[in-house]
């Protein structure tokens, strides 16, 4: 079994909000933005996208309102029968209750998250939700996120699958970052970056060293950007300039999710210059969308 993993953007990026419990003249649109999320028919969307309201609802002073959505958020949750996902979902409405302060309630939120972890199978993805769970738990209780970092790094030994073990080595490594366990961290990334680097598909190979890249950057700035070089390598080794678009735009997107916002317009460019060189007229469409949404942003 793959790891079902979320845009990481996952767990960190969610920052929109949707007046609840009494409209807020500060946000009318994100009124819809709830109505929509909870229409949903995937329970993991609909709790993704809640947890997402509710973090801006915190942001514009909606306590209450933010309150009640991540219970609505919580509720979706509930109903996901793949273990990992519903692990993951949980982490994220834990999260967001610790990052409001509400300690109990997102205490209990991670009590509910480890239960499902009992239930996942594949070592990957096991481990993938008990380092993104130690970060979590880390300013609430060290001592039960060095826990879940030991747990964790124990699954990571378990995996046979270069790519996933990888994968799962990186988010080990950001746990640990976050935790400011640096040199356990280094061992990881530099784990990850060995693994990488065989991969014979280069866009995947590119993203995978692009994400050891972005949390080297982090440890050491020098190192990180010799990463993202090899990462951009890979990518420049894809083999059409559709793929190589593609595989630029991921680093790009990597780089502004880590606010490297610079780094990743130069990224954004060029993988606009590549997607010129798409034969496809509908292919190269659909990708400069995908760009210039991205730039749009930035």
């Amino acid at each position: 079994m793959k790891p079902i993993v979320l845009s990481y953007v996952l767990l960190t990026s969610l920052t929109f909000f949707v007046g609840c419990g009494g409209g807020s003249s500060k946000g009318p649109d994100l009124a819809a933005e709830k109505a929509k999320a909870l229409k949903m028919s995937d329970p993991v969307a609909r709790s993704h996208n809640l947890v997402t309201v509710a973090d801006r609802q915190r942001k514009v002073g909606d306590v209450m309102g933010a309150k009640s959505t991540l219970s609505a958020a919580e509720d979706a949750a509930q109903t996901v029968e793949e273990p990992a996902s519903k692990a993951r979902s949980l982490v994220q409405i834990a999260a967001s209750r610790l990052r409001g302060g509400d300690l109990v309630d997102g205490g209990n939120t991670l009590k509910q998250a480890e239960k499902a972890v009992d239930g996942i199978v594949d070592p990957a993805a096991k481990a993938e939700v008990l380092a993104e769970m130690a970060g979590a738990y880390q300013a609430e209780s060290p001592d039960k996120a060095n826990y879940m970092l030991s747990q964790a790094k124990d699954e990571v030994e378990k995996v046979t699958d270069p790519e996933q073990k990888g994968l799962a080595s990186v988010r080990v490594a950001a746990a640990l970052v976050k935790a400011d366990k640096k040199e356990a961290a280094q061992t990881f990334i530099d784990a990850a970056a060995d693994l990488a680097r065989p991969l014979e598909d280069m866009r995947r190979r590119a993203d995978a060293l692009a994400d050891a890249a972005i949390l080297e950057l982090k440890l050491d700035a020098e190192k990180g950007a010799a990463l993202l070089t090899e990462a951009k390598a890979a990518a420049d080794g894809a083999d059409s300039p559709y793929t190589q678009a593609h595989a630029h735009l991921s680093i790009a997107k990597k780089l502004a999710a880590a606010g490297k916002k610079g780094d990743a317009r130069t990224q954004a460019d060029k993988s606009m210059d590549l997607s010129d060189k798409v034969g496809d007229s509908s292919l190269r469409s659909e990708l400069k969308e995908q760009i210039n949404k991205l730039k749009e942003s930035l």
